[in-house]
């Protein structure tokens, strides 16, 4: 499968080695074929191979062995295209190129582009809504030296209405469990027991899970109601409701006479 823009994803047929014609170099390039009007692409891979030198300014592309300038044009997507059947838009250049140097392909930015904005939005783009710094850091190692270039970055991506819309919401710290109801509005009551023989009535308010512990001598509804009544409601009122399980001695107290 080979991925093009617009997220298309054709399938290849075929693998084929055609010949083209770089500058003054005749070579073969291994590449698949697809269904469509897609164009020929060179890899970084292969134009490294042939020590090609990007100038984007001039419009040209440099080869070091044999030493020549192909000459460039865009095509409507945005492309770099060049004749590669014939000699054509080819001349002699002298240049004192290394073929120990490893050439870097990098379109450079400066301060005096035109358009910088509009480029340095395209770049981010192009790069998948990247984070400002990750750009920047990119733009350092490519040579670009401009403050304003990266000042240009940074307003880029804060002014992005798509990372803005789909970008991950930062992390905030939960300070407090929500409470969805006031204090006080529910308590629910039961029996608690610790071995050998204690037995308390744990009173618990449901929105706050403030919580009470009172020894009781018996399970009796008497017993229960005069704890119930001296361990909470004395303090905090009578609540809105009570809730206590059917083996509750209040419970007969709760539901009413």
């Amino acid at each position: 499968m080979s991925t093009f823009g617009g997220e298309a994803s054709p399938r290849a047929v075929e693998q084929v080695t055609p010949p083209i014609r770089v500058g003054d170099r005749r070579c073969h390039v291994t590449t698949w074929v697809v269904v469509g009007s897609f164009p020929f692409l060179l890899s970084h891979a292969s134009l490294a191979s042939m020590g090609a030198v990007l100038d984007v300014h001039a419009w040209r592309m440099l080869i070091s062995s044999p030493t020549a300038a192909v000459a460039l044009a865009l095509s409507g997507v945005g492309h770099l295209i060049f004749n590669a059947l014939t000699g054509f838009g080819t001349e002699a250049v002298r240049l004192a190129v290394s073929v120990d140097v490893h050439l870097v392909l990098v379109a450079l930015l400066t301060k005096n582009v035109t358009g910088l904005d509009r480029a340095v939005r395209k770049l981010h783009t192009q790069y998948g809504h990247c984070a400002a710094a990750w750009l920047i850091g990119l733009l350092r190692n490519q040579g670009v030296p401009d403050p304003e270039v990266f000042r240009a970055v940074v307003t880029a991506v804060v002014s992005c209405d798509a990372c803005r819309r789909d970008a991950p919401r930062p992390p905030r710290p939960l300070v407090s469990i929500p409470r969805s109801l006031l204090f006080n509005d529910t308590v629910a009551v039961d029996l608690a027991y610790i071995s050998p023989d204690a037995t308390f009535l744990h009173m618990v308010d449901v929105g706050s899970w403030f919580s009470k512990a009172v020894a009781i001598a018996n399970k009796k509804t008497a017993t229960e109601t005069r704890v119930m009544l001296a361990g909470w409601l004395v303090h905090h009122g009578a609540p809105r409701a009570i809730l206590a399980d059917l083996a509750l001695s209040l419970t007969a107290l709760c539901s009413g006479p």
